[in-house]
């Protein structure tokens, strides 16, 4: 405990500055009077009260600092505070020398505002070091903790973030933002300044001033407000060493002084800080010279604020080795390497952002890949062989008539064995026969009642249209009880869950009985009610999607084609926690009787638990671009054939090629060797007709062609440019055993049985009927032939685990980036191939691991060549490229 004691004249120190301030404090209005009686310009009298000020802080912080140095035992902590402490300093000397003489002011004022931000980042990482010194790695405890939701109204716009490496990045990133924005901006004011453009506290859309503020002020509310995420996420971590007292020390300076100078600034150009007293001073200088007075004055303040928030005792260790002295420890002090690695880390992370953004991999890179593990399998593989025969083991016929797995294609409401159309919407693995007479309405029925569940699938139908179809099926007059046994809902099997999907109000129903226009709202408009048959349960609400729902919920009877319930609970959720409000028995009691000719029909469709395994995580919405019109797009533009190649898929990397780095790996070539395992994983052999469903601009196509020299190669796109494109480069080859068409892959041009292998790389997430898709590929494959699939798919989820919020936000996220109608599991795609009653020997492979370092490989052939893009390519990219870019 003896080097404890060093510095004892420590407390004559602290006893001769008390006496000194106490006399200069109590004689400044003594020294402002005569001075202002002698007749001293304000100027004068300005700086001489500033350089008191600054006289008596300066004494506190460097005593603070020797303190540090001296007892320098947690050196990853108290480096950090050394940084802030020195924020007094450089504030006060700069603002003083900066009123002193005036011209100067342009250049010092560049390295206080530098400064600031520095700061801003060490007390951040002050934070983070307190809790690696005690808990370890920082992302693996964060990973432990509950989730921490983003405050209200910003959870509006910003997606959550996982708790770990996630929410320490978005936070860091946050903070480090602002310590690079700050200084940007200090320096384009500082250009705009000796252009005489800057227009300091004029808010004029023609001067610098305006846009700086307001970049400034985004960047320092983002990152005060990732510090309080940060802290609410750790507040009980950091109790031990009082970090509110801290933070309010550093948002006290750095983020007041800002918003004072503002002030100041904007007072002076209104007109409400007058200039005529400052007779040297023009109106700028008058801003400039008030704020870096009060600076001073401030300083003072803060010095002593800083010295009870940061006392060296906090870090004193008597049971550590003595310290090694002021001098040995101030080389520690100036290095700011750890500053520089970060900043360089932000950087590339951004330039690495808009890069990806370019070579259009988009925001589905290396940062988000551990997010989409979680609701997506990113990429999958699937395939099977096309039967020969019927084998002995699929000869067997249920009691409706049709083989084992196979899908009824008839009627639901007529005994007629006519094909029926499905609209896109997934049918039923069986169906029972329905045992109706067939009626003069039967087909308008059967017409309606498909239109009806293209409406519940999700898509966007005329309202209109829709009325009509609910009116021919009241026209109809089918029994209700019947009626749900066709649609399977009152069957033996039991949990059944129904959903109302149109409530259309009487006068709606009229008009449009009477040929009008009707205008009522359907589904998914108006999300009205939740049925579970088995449990007999019904859920009335009005849901607003992710922000708010509120529903009433009950038991129910039904009896006939009348309806009685009885809601016991209120529920209301926002965001995303329901809370439950139990009613008394008999509150709020319904009764909805369809008998009533002047009530629209109730129509109801139904999901068994099998299928609500793999829900797609959205509902198609056909009016959302076409992946034709966006490959077109990107053809033109020959953006995605620069950086990506003839190849518009993922790369395949190797275990081993992932433990060297995949930056050894021709990023091209990546994607070849995707194409060959693909081929081996397939196990064809000697094709004689390939079919390459979703082709791009024919680079898989053209390498088959390649292999297979005696197969012919047949190449499908959307895209008239895509075919165009694979035209021109298959000529250049001479390769004339390839050719390629524009055709829907759901409706395919082609007989049946015609290809030896169909091949399909990365086209089925891009298809609104992934049955269709499936259908349309098994159709076309010859008995004997291969069927091999590699495409993006979401995870199963089941109802004890249903895709989350943070799961929903990751898929919309792929939504919005690409022409991606919806996903679902590679399980799923299992079981539509099953369910075609021809195809063998399915199997199913997870290459996510495999083909994930795509995604970052691709960002550095962004980075490290973007010129082809900036200067060859159309501008209008740059626009592309921002409209693009996702909210981090």
């Amino acid at each position: 405990m003896a080097w404890l004691t060093r510095w004892p004249m420590r407390r004559w120190f602290r006893v001769l500055w008390c006496i000194l301030a106490a006399a200069c404090l109590g004689g400044l209005p003594w020294i402002i009077t005569e001075f202002t009686r002698a007749d001293f310009s304000i100027h004068y009298q300005a700086w001489f009260v500033a350089g008191i000020f600054v006289l008596l802080a300066l004494p506190v912080s460097i005593y603070e600092v020797a303190m540090q140095l001296e007892y320098f035992s947690r050196p990853t902590l108290q480096i950090r505070v050394i940084r802030i402490l020195w924020m007094v300093p450089i504030y006060a000397l700069d603002s003083w020398f900066a009123l002193r003489f005036k011209g100067t002011a342009l250049y010092l004022d560049v390295i206080r505002e530098c400064y600031e931000a520095y700061v801003i980042y060490n007390f951040f990482m002050y934070l983070v070091a307190y809790l690696e010194d005690e808990y370890g790695d920082v992302d693996a405890y964060f990973s432990t903790k509950e989730d921490v939701p983003h405050l209200w109204g910003l959870n509006y716009l910003v997606r959550p973030w996982r708790m770990g490496e996630e929410f320490f990045w978005e936070c860091k990133k946050g903070v480090l933002s602002y310590v690079i924005l700050r200084p940007v901006m200090t320096a384009a004011g500082f250009i705009g300044q000796l252009c005489g453009m800057y227009g300091d506290g004029q808010l004029r859309f023609d001067r610098v001033y305006l846009y700086t503020v307001l970049v400034s002020n985004f960047s320092q509310f983002w990152a005060l407000y990732c510090l309080v995420l940060f802290y609410k996420a750790t507040a009980a971590e950091l109790a031990p060493i009082r970090p509110v007292s801290k933070f309010l020390c550093v948002k006290a300076v750095v983020f007041l002084t800002y918003w004072q100078g503002v002030t100041i600034s904007i007072l002076v150009w209104m007109g409400v800080i007058k200039t005529k007293d400052w007779t040297t001073y023009d109106v700028d200088d008058v801003a400039a010279g008030l704020q870096e007075f009060l600076i001073c004055v401030e300083m003072f303040f803060a010095a002593l604020a800083h010295a009870q928030a940061f006392p060296p005792r906090d870090y004193l260790d008597p049971s550590g080795p003595p310290p090694r002295g002021v001098m040995r420890n101030l080389r520690i002090m100036f290095d700011v390497t750890d500053v520089v690695d970060d900043v360089h880390g932000v950087v590339d992370d951004t330039v690495t952002t808009a890069n990806k953004k370019i070579s259009r991999a988009g925001e589905v890179a290396w940062k988000q890949t551990k997010r989409l593990r979680q609701p997506s399998r990113l990429l999958a593989v699937f395939g099977g062989r096309r039967r020969e025969s019927a084998g002995a083991d699929s000869e067997y016929l249920s009691d409706d008539g049709l083989e084992e797995g196979a899908v009824d294609r008839r009627p639901l409401l007529s005994c007629s064995d006519r094909p029926q159309e499905e609209h896109g919407v997934r049918a039923p693995a069986r169906l029972a026969a329905a045992a109706y007479p067939v009626q003069e309405t039967a087909s308008a029925t059967e017409q309606a009642v498909e239109y009806l569940k293209a409406a519940a699938s999700g898509k966007r139908l005329p309202p209109a249209q829709v009325l009509s179809a609910i009116l021919a099926l009241e026209k109809a007059k089918l029994p209700a009880d019947d009626y749900l046994d066709v649609l399977g809902g009152r069957g033996k099997q039991g949990g059944k869950r129904w959903r109302l999907i149109f409530n259309a109000g009487k006068e709606q129903v009229n008009d449009a009985a009477k040929g009008g226009k009707g205008g009522g709202l359907y589904f998914p408009l108006t999300a009205v009610q939740r049925w579970d048959s088995n449990a007999m349960v019904i859920e009335n609400g009005v849901y607003l999607g992710w922000p708010a729902a509120l529903t009433f919920r009950g038991p129910f009877v039904m009896s006939g084609r009348k309806l009685t319930f009885t809601f016991d609970k209120l529920r209301i959720r926002l965001g995303p926690k329901w809370v439950d409000f139990p009613l008394q028995a008999g509150q709020l009691g319904t009764t909805a009787d369809t008998e009533d000719k002047k009530s629209p029909f109730f129509l109801f469709l139904y999901a068994d638990d099998e299928k609500l395994l793999d829900t797609p995580s959205r509902a198609y919405n056909p009016d959302a671009p076409n992946v034709g019109d966006e490959y077109d797009s990107w053809t033109q533009e020959g953006i995605l054939e620069y950086y990506w190649g003839e190849h518009i898929h993922l790369g395949y990397y190797s275990a081993a090629e992932r433990a060297a780095g995949y930056k050894r790996k021709d990023f091209k070539r990546a994607k070849i060797d995707f194409v060959d395992e693909m081929l081996r994983w397939s196990g064809a052999q000697e094709p004689a007709r390939i079919l390459d469903v979703g082709c791009g601009i024919g680079g898989t196509s053209r390498h088959l062609a390649a292999k297979f020299l005696q197969a012919h190669v047949q190449g499908i796109t959307l895209s008239p440019k895509q075919v165009e494109r694979a035209g021109q480069l298959a000529a250049e080859r001479g390769l004339a055993n390839v050719d390629f068409r524009v055709m829907n892959a759901l409706a395919m041009e082609y007989p049946d049985d015609s290809f030896d292998l169909v091949w399909a790389c990365e086209s089925g997430e891009h298809m609104p009927d992934k049955k269709a898709y499936v259908d349309e590929m098994v159709r076309v494959l010859k008995p004997g032939g291969t069927l091999v699939i590699a495409t993006w798919c979401q995870r199963e989820a089941p109802p004890e685990r249903p895709f989350t919020a943070r799961d929903c936000a990751a898929l919309q996220f792929l939504y919005d980036e690409w022409a991606h109608p919806f996903f679902v599991s590679v399980q799923e795609y299992s079981r539509l191939l099953e369910a075609t009653g021809k195809v063998e020997a399915v199997a199913i492979d997870d290459w996510t691991d495999v083909t994930l370092p795509t995604w970052r490989h691709s960002n550095w052939v962004g980075v490290w060549d973007p010129w082809p893009v900036i200067l060859k390519l159309n501008p209008l990219i740059w626009y592309r490229v921002e409209e693009q870019l996702p909210e981090a």
